[in-house]
């Protein structure tokens, strides 16, 4: 069971730099003044790696729990 909140931990900060990278650059394009189209889809990535930064917290908070860990 340690081991396994232990992995659940890792993986969400390994996970995490490259999922602060995506929506940050993805914020600064929704910013920018793109056409209708780029934008459109530059919203989507934005919207979607919002999800999973939430989903994300959310599997490190319950690990953060189950170790006994305050969050």
């Amino acid at each position: 069971l340690r081991a396994a909140q232990q992995l659940l931990s890792n993986l969400g900060h390994e996970v995490r730099t490259p999922l602060n990278a995506m929506l940050n650059l993805s914020q600064a394009c929704v910013e920018m003044d793109l056409p209708k189209p780029a934008d459109q889809l530059v919203s989507t990535v934005l919207d979607s790696a919002q999800r999973l930064s939430q989903l994300l917290e959310g599997i490190l908070d319950l690990a953060a729990l189950e170790s006994g860990q305050v969050i």
